[in-house]
């Protein structure tokens, strides 16, 4: 078994870290970006299905038009929850604040309404 893995847990048959999907391309990590404020304190990364409807060509204006896009819909859903449901270039989104593989640090995931 690997350090990944709760040695206890006797039900358990595959783990696939988050580490393990940003290292196969499945999560894309946004940039902290060192000429722009950062919008969100902890890590955010976003699926590869949302990746393919950024601008590849500006994609930096992009994360930062998605991370403004979160905030807001945060803001309007004025209640406490760790998703939150938003459009963004007419695509139906949401982000998941959740656990990091350590179980412990806060990460954001932004992935499109069907994906989980």
């Amino acid at each position: 078994m690997t350090d990944d893995i709760d040695e206890n847990d006797d039900n358990l048959i595959f783990s696939y870290t988050r580490k393990q999907a940003i290292e196969d391309g499945v999560l894309i990590e946004i940039p902290k970006l060192e000429d722009q404020p950062n919008i969100f304190k902890y890590q955010t990364v976003v699926t590869s299905a949302v990746y393919s409807i950024l601008d590849i060509t500006n994609i930096q204006a992009d994360f930062q038009a998605l991370l403004r896009t979160i905030v807001w819909a945060v803001i309007q859903q004025n209640k406490e929850s760790d998703r939150v449901d938003f459009l963004f270039k007419n695509e139906e989104m949401y982000a998941l604040c959740h656990p990091d593989d350590d179980g412990y640090t806060p990460v954001i995931t932004v992935m499109l309404k069907y994906e989980d």
